[in-house]
């Protein structure tokens, strides 16, 4: 049995994490989709007296789980190779060959 005189409080923060991601093949096409991911955790553990509690409704408490925002916001930018950088790899390497073949 557990006794209601140890009482835990416990803390779940969750913070927005925010993706900016660019999907455009040639041009810019950005797309933003926002998360919340777990950020931090805290537990408070106290010893009660259950014959001097001063609210009723704390009698046959023990545990509390309250679950908040911290206010953390992570963004991330992800862009892609565009079919531009492709085009200009291939064209370098093609550059690169024709370079050395002259010597």
């Amino acid at each position: 049995m557990i006794s209601s005189s140890i009482y835990k409080k416990i803390y779940l923060y969750l913070k927005k994490v925010r993706y900016i991601s660019d999907y455009g093949l040639i041009l810019t096409n950005n797309k933003e989709e926002e998360f919340h991911q777990f950020d931090s955790l805290r537990f408070y553990t106290d010893l009660r007296d259950i014959d001097n509690m001063v609210y009723s409704n704390e009698r046959g408490t023990f545990l509390t789980l309250s679950i908040g925002n911290s206010g953390e916001v992570s963004v991330y930018n992800r862009k892609y190779f565009k079919l531009q950088d492709y085009l200009a790899n291939i064209s370098g390497i093609f550059k690169c060959f024709t370079l050395f073949l002259k010597f």
